[in-house]
């Protein structure tokens, strides 16, 4: 600094004295002036475009200063500083008429000498250091300058510096590729304070790679060149602060040891508002949002490019959560983040390293070596990752293990449930400027939940004597073991694969259980329509076989969907146990296809069908008292059925929005025993509400009544046939 304010004041004064001196013929020899003024010194002026000097000031093309600083006891480099003004003015003004005209008092001045104040004003400054190939730029630099004068009758004059004022402001700094701009600090040195700068705030707005902004700007910090001389290799910044993603940050004070190229502080951002991880979200209709803050204390240690974090912490605060939302803009999931009770550590015991490598000779980027964590209970880590801060995007890899999330998830509206569990798996992500994707996310569960859906209140036409004794109108879903594969676009489709070891749903008449059920969930795919959910590829096993179903659009808001559910290896006899029979034992299985449409969340079958997938076994078990008591027909149909081996098995199903189903069975095949085993076919219709099935998943059943029924029909058959004979 003193020898940059030296360097300064002999220009000046250099141009003073031979102005004067040479008033016409200054400009043809005033480098030669300079030349000889500067000879065994360690600085070199070059001057040209000297213009004709005014009464008070003298005009100039540029002003090329170069000097080189002994080596710095700290770094032991040897800096060259080059200074180049251009296309500017040099004034002066004796001390008295400068006091005058500032009003101010007149100062000492030693016998024998005069005093100037003297300001440089240049169109550009700019400043060049070697080896380290820094640039700085001040557009427009006033350079305010006091010095002592006195002349020699044989010698040159002597110039002594008294004061030196430089306010710099929108300055910038390019070092390689990295580029300050907005750089303000004021210079204010004198010799009555040893030319000490005293501390001053330095400020930089905003930093550049390669031309692209980086996330930090608006940089603030107090900041004095002079060093202590205990540490004298020591450089220190007091009360930083800066925007860090736009997220205010500070850092308090910043020690840089110079020769160990290497500082330490602790990053603190008090308030991280999460609103702005929905900010990204540009469509019309409102997905998601996000309420409360969280705040993070980073330690950050930076040893040449290379920066380690240890034991960092993020911690949330009581109101923060995720909120999703149908397109009503009603709350239908959130996510707590934070704890009940106050705020909690959301993410401990962060640990990375983080170097800045060369990409290649014009782009720099950061590489993270390794970055762990704790997370909810659970453990966060990442495989490694570099990325441009200034690019477009950057993939890394989340590794999570026993995660505690489960329980801090909750639903609204129809829907409400507990999670319970840890989670594990891996999370792929890309991470760019409008927003992120995950990319086949494998996360499992050792946990479940259940989910309670509340069903709608129907009115009393819907209302009939099936339905008046069921004293609850919700169905709670249960389900353990989830093994999810997850993927989301950067508009906000969501994908999930999932697979469970159970699903059951359950209500206060029974529970009817799916086993390893697995498929596809799409949630948020149709733009402008949040609340549409897809269901694809979806099969589970159902009574020892199988339920599946292709495809299914289930509007959540309207509660509104259509499919059709296609079964396959259902044991006969669980599903005459589900109709409450106790006398009929059958074996085989059926399969087939029910068409389902959901209104509202009232079911509609039309033209469903089963059909037998190989032949069986049907028996009544009837006992002797009941066969003694009955009349011909009907013991005709106990024998019959005492062991029917049929050989189709075919029927049909259809169930309006009110409940009300008609169900045909056509059965085929003969009892050996019976009349010589001849064919038999029965036609059996039965008639009820299914609605009491799917709701308790028990009806009471008129089957038996309908094999009766059939009974007296084959025996009228049979004296037909006898009369027909005759």
């Amino acid at each position: 600094m003193k020898r940059l304010l030296l360097l300064l004041s002999v220009i000046t004064a250099m141009l003073l004295f031979f102005s004067a001196a040479a008033w016409f013929s200054f400009p043809w020899y005033a480098q030669f002036l300079a030349d000889r003024l500067l000879e065994g010194t360690p600085y070199r002026v070059t001057i040209s475009g000297i213009g004709i000097p005014g009464i008070s000031s003298i005009r100039f093309r540029t002003i090329n200063a170069v000097f080189t600083a002994p080596p710095d006891p700290c770094t032991g480099k040897m800096t060259t500083y080059s200074l180049l003004f251009e296309n500017g003015t040099i004034e002066w003004k004796p001390e008295f008429l400068f006091q005058k005209n500032n009003q101010g008092p007149e100062a000492e001045v030693p016998a024998g000498t005069e005093a100037y104040h003297i300001s440089i004003h240049a169109g550009s400054l700019k400043v060049l250091t070697d080896p380290d190939r820094n640039t700085f730029t001040d557009l427009d630099p006033l350079i305010k300058l006091k010095i002592l004068f006195s002349g020699g009758k044989t010698n040159l004059p002597s110039i002594r510096p008294i004061s030196a004022e430089y306010t710099i402001s929108g300055a910038s700094l390019l070092h390689r590729s990295f580029l300050l701009t907005g750089i303000g600090y004021k210079i204010s040195l004198e010799e009555k304070n040893n030319w000490h700068q005293k501390a001053d705030t330095l400020t930089v707005s905003k930093i550049f790679n390669n031309d692209k902004p980086l996330p930090s700007e608006n940089f603030r910090a107090i900041f004095s060149p002079e060093r202590d001389p205990l540490k004298p290799c020591m450089i220190r910044l007091d009360e930083c602060k800066t925007d860090l993603f736009r997220i205010k940050a500070d850092a308090g004070r910043i020690d840089y040891h110079m020769k160990k190229n290497q500082t330490s502080f602790i990053l603190n951002l008090p308030e991280i508002p999460l609103n702005i991880l929905s900010g990204s979200m540009k469509t019309s209709t409102k997905k998601m949002s996000a309420a409360g803050s969280v705040h993070a204390v980073i330690p950050v240690d930076f040893r040449d490019s290379t920066v380690i974090i240890r034991n960092g912490s993020v911690s949330a605060d009581k109101d923060a959560n995720l909120v999703f939302y149908s397109k009503e803009g009603k709350n239908r999931v959130s996510f707590r983040i934070g704890k009940e009770k106050g705020p909690s550590e959301f993410l401990g015991h962060i640990n990375t390293t983080v170097s800045l490598r060369n990409r290649d000779n014009q782009h720099q980027e950061f590489a993270i070596r390794e970055f762990s964590a704790s997370l909810l209970e659970g453990a966060l880590t990442t495989l490694p990752f570099s990325f441009d801060p200034a690019g477009e995007s950057f993939p890394l890899t989340l590794t999570l293990n026993n995660v505690k999330a489960l329980d801090r998830i909750s639903f609204s509206g129809d829907f409400k449930g507990v999670l319970k569990g840890n989670i594990s798996g891996t999370v792929p992500l890309v991470i760019g400027k409008n927003g992120f994707r995950i990319l086949n996310a494998r996360l499992h569960s050792d946990g479940g939940g259940a989910v309670t859906v509340k069903a709608p209140v129907q009115s009393k036409t819907q209302t009939n004597r099936y339905l008046s004794s069921i004293e609850t109108r919700e169905s709670k879903y249960l389900f353990d073991g989830p093994d999810l594969l997850i993927s989301r676009s950067t508009g906000g489709s969501l994908s999930v694969t999932f697979s469970l070891k159970k699903l059951s749903r359950k209500t206060s008449g029974g529970e009817l259980p799916l086993y390893n059920p697995s498929g596809r969930i799409s949630a948020w795919h149709k733009p402008g329509n949040p609340d549409v959910v897809l269901l694809s590829d979806f099969k589970a096993g159902l009574f020892d076989g199988t339920v599946s179903v292709e495809h299914i659009d289930y509007d959540i808001a309207k509660k509104r969907g259509e499919t059709t559910l296609n079964l396959a290896g259902i044991p006969l006899q669980t599903l005459l146990d589900l109709q409450g029979t106790k006398k009929i034992y059958a074996t085989g299985t059926i399969k087939g296809n029910v068409p389902v449409r959901l209104n509202d969340n009232i079911f509609e079958i039309s033209k469903g069908g089963l059909n037998a997938e190989n032949p069986g076994q049907i028996i009544y078990s009837s006992t002797e008292e009941e066969r003694k008591a009955a009349n011909e027909g009907l013991r005709t149909t106990y024998e019959v059925l005492s062991n029917f081996l049929y050989a189709d098995l075919t029927s049909s199903l259809d169930m309006d929005p009110d409940g009300n189903s008609v169900i045909t069975i056509q059965l085929k095949g003969k009892n050996p025993q019976f009349q010589g085993g001849r064919l038999v076919e029965l036609n059996l219709k039965v008639e009820q509400n299914l609605l009491h099935l799917f709701r308790s998943l028990s009806i009471s059943s008129n089957i038996e009544q309908s094999i009766s029924e059939k009974a007296l029909l084959i025996r009228q058959n049979k004296k037909t046939d006898s009369k027909t004979k005759r």
